[in-house]
């Protein structure tokens, strides 16, 4: 789940695990990310839209079309950005997908 690969690189996810349907908020500050302004133009670097809510909190949704390689994607940026990744070093933990 990417909520839960969220919480494990150390983002503050806002949102239930079990009670979202399709979008995951975090707390962009909290989470030693700087500010959602800056979260939001990251992401938009490498073609992903990331919705601001607030100056703290950004919106992450996901539907039918997200596949597994966008969910990776997603969470290797997270990784790259809280610099816990270098280039050419994966960070995915294989069963992040099959809890």
């Amino acid at each position: 789940m990417l909520s839960t690969a969220m919480t494990e690189l150390g983002i503050k996810v806002i949102t239930s695990k079990t009670d979202n349907f399709d979008t995951i908020v975090f707390d962009a500050k909290v989470s030693n990310l700087s500010s959602a302004d800056k979260v939001v133009a990251d992401f938009h670097r490498y073609g992903i839209n990331l919705r601001k809510l607030d100056d703290h909190f950004v919106g992450i949704t996901i539907n039918e079309t997200t596949n597994i390689t966008r969910l990776a994607t997603l969470i290797e940026i997270f990784a790259l950005l809280l610099e816990k990744k270098t280039l050419g070093e994966t960070y995915l933990a294989d069963d992040w997908f099959t809890r």
